[in-house]
């Protein structure tokens, strides 16, 4: 009987993937303390813009409040005069006016709009960090798709809390000018060229 030299060929295997660096425990420990630090610090910023949005809100309704009865008052103080007006309307008037000045000159003075923006730029780009550190453990990549080490992560977290670290508070005492508080739009008149032509065309005349 012939010896069947014949082998069974196997199957060829593919090479296994080579299953990507995960956090040790050191490792683990500082992203959760970074965690930590950038849930802080989304925190702070959204307080913060949620401060100056509640002071710009409410300096708006002032302005408006005490403007139509600045207006209301001035109009009985037309009718009558001055004099011949109602103390009360008088007062009434003076009091809405020194609001219409104080509560006009917060946004501009605090640079409300400013600090608004500014911490919610800070505040939504932490959120998204917060996101990117909470998705490494489980997808071992960046936010741009990168692969990285747990210490390459660890570092671009750092970068990243460095570029953002920001206090974005804001004032400027230069705008407190009560002028500006009561300056309405108005167009600007535009300038009459042909005026000192047609005078000194005159003058010409004998």
């Amino acid at each position: 009987m012939q010896a069947n030299s014949a082998t069974t060929a196997s199957p060829p295997t593919s090479p296994s993937a080579t299953p990507g660096p995960t956090p040790d425990k050191a490792e683990s420990a500082r992203l959760k303390d970074q965690l930590q630090i950038i849930r802080d610090r989304a925190k702070h910023h959204g307080n913060v813009m949620a401060f100056f949005y509640v002071n710009y809100f409410v300096s708006i309704v002032m302005v408006m409040t005490a403007g139509l009865l600045v207006a209301i008052t001035l109009f009985f103080i037309a009718q009558a005069g001055w004099t011949g007006c109602n103390s009360y309307v008088k007062a009434a008037f003076i009091v809405g006016s020194a609001f219409v000045a104080f509560y006009g000159l917060f946004p501009p003075v605090f640079q409300q709009q400013k600090n608004i923006t500014d911490n919610k730029e800070l505040f939504l780009h932490y959120k998204s960090l917060e996101n990117e550190v909470n998705s490494y453990p489980v997808t071992l990549l960046t936010l741009q798709g990168e692969a990285v080490t747990p210490k390459q992560f660890i570092n671009h977290v750092d970068a990243e809390m460095d570029r953002l670290g920001d206090i974005a508070l804001g004032f400027d005492i230069a705008k407190v000018s009560y002028e500006e508080a009561f300056q309405t739009a108005r167009p600007t008149p535009t300038p009459n060229t042909t005026a000192p032509a047609n005078q000194n065309a005159n003058a010409n005349k004998p």
